[in-house]
């Protein structure tokens, strides 16, 4: 089962299992916190849609489901995921990717360190558009892609060493930036990078064959056409008066 946006099993502040999330745990939502006895409104809010962050697990994890996909890539010692979709027992070098709504947890063998990195579903349909731009009509067949793709819910990808080598210097580099207060595209674009080297392992099928016409043409402004002058003349025309309700004939007669 894949959570699409428009199918939240989410409420704020709290995961999908029902309990409360504590205060570091919203900012990995983008969740905004306000703390009005502050000498002054305080807002906080997550920078963007990707939260890495790597730990040692010395206890039994308790399942938990989020709505965000989950990338889990395992560096020391080995661990017993489980969901009711499957057990994966992991070693160095193993990503458990865990889709959005999915209980699972761990028992680790002794200990064991994970780093996870956190993304939103959202912003991973829109690399997915584009990296599979000219075979795709629009995002809305990304997400049938991904819909078939993550229908799974837990699946394990045993990495070569050279690939799982850079996968943890990148998520290394984006917790780095991340504590230092680093902006959104200094995190990104170490995170495309890891994109990179997973999408291709990633279990999407059923791609459309051949290339997408542009409806754009090769006219004036390449993939991006002027707009005709009156398009322009009506948006102009409707944000200016909001409140009415514009029929076709109105639009038409401007």
């Amino acid at each position: 089962m894949l959570i699409l946006p428009n199918q939240t099993l989410f409420v704020r502040g709290c995961p999908t299992d029902g309990g409360c999330v504590s205060h570091a745990d919203e900012r990995k939502w983008g969740m905004e916190r306000i703390f009005p006895d502050s000498g002054g409104t305080v807002r906080e809010r997550a920078p963007g849609p990707i939260d890495v962050e790597a730990a040692v697990f010395d206890h039994v994890v308790e399942p938990v489901a989020y709505t965000c996909l989950k990338f889990m890539l395992f560096r020391q010692g080995a661990c017993l995921v489980h969901s009711r979709h499957g057990r994966v027992h992991a070693r160095p070098g193993t990503l458990v990717i865990v889709c959005g709504g999915t209980l699972c947890g761990g028992i680790p063998e002794t200990s064991v360190t994970v780093s996870t990195a956190y993304v939103s579903l959202d912003y991973l349909l829109d690399q997915l558009t584009w990296r599979l731009h000219g075979m795709l009509l629009d995002r809305h067949e990304a997400e049938q892609i991904a819909a078939r793709a993550f229908r799974h819910n837990m699946w394990d990808i045993a990495l070569a060493p050279e690939v799982a080598s850079k996968m943890a210097v990148l998520l290394d580099r984006v917790e780095q930036i991340q504590k230092a207060g680093g902006g959104f595209y200094a995190i990104e674009s170490r995170f495309v990078a890891l994109l990179d080297l997973l999408l291709p392992l990633l279990p999407y099928t059923d791609i459309p064959d051949g290339p997408v016409r542009s409806l754009a043409g090769n006219g004036v402004g390449g993939r991006f056409p002027p707009l005709r002058r009156e398009i322009v003349d009506v948006g102009e025309v409707v944000q200016a008066d909001l409140a009415r309700k514009w029929s076709l004939a109105d639009l038409a007669g401007r």
